[in-house]
């Protein structure tokens, strides 16, 4: 039987790692549509190789940016709901959108603040913040209570 302690660094390190891949995800789709597509052959588009660079320099920062979201805003909801025996995978998807949200808030009013960045580019990545939270609530849901290995 795992504790609480397993439980909740199993579904810390699922919604992170689902964190990260959105910011994969989302740097491919942002490079092929910023060059208007992706080929392997035609000289116009751009090569796959420099869609997957962009979108690894995407993850890498979204892999800092959600390390420290991670300790300062999900740990503390998450264990809170994982606490008091939350079982329902609408409040984790819930909690994860909460954590989007607010994330996309502050960068909103950071970018806004400073005057940079907030142009239509922009708000592609705040859509892919608010994904993301959505996406790792459902997944600390799957590892840390849905589990089969939990009971």
């Amino acid at each position: 039987m795992r504790t609480y302690r397993d439980k909740l660094v199993d579904g810390l390190l699922a919604a992170y790692a689902v964190t990260v891949v959105c910011g994969f995800a989302g740097g491919c789709v942002y490079a092929t549509l910023l060059t208007g597509g992706w080929s392997l052959h035609h000289a116009e588009s751009i090569p796959i190789g420099a869609i997957f660079g962009f979108a690894g320099v995407a993850a890498l920062a979204t892999a800092w940016i959600a390390a420290i979201a991670a300790c300062v805003l999900a740990l503390p909801l998450f264990a809170f709901l994982l606490g008091r025996g939350v079982a329902s995978s609408t409040t984790y998807v819930a909690a994860g959108a909460l954590l989007g949200g607010v994330l996309a808030t502050i960068f909103a009013a950071a970018h806004s603040m400073a005057g940079f960045l907030v142009v239509p580019e922009f708000w592609f990545w705040l859509l892919i913040v608010i994904v993301s939270g959505l996406l790792s609530g459902t997944m600390f849901w799957v590892a840390a209570v849905r589990n089969p290995s939990t009971q």
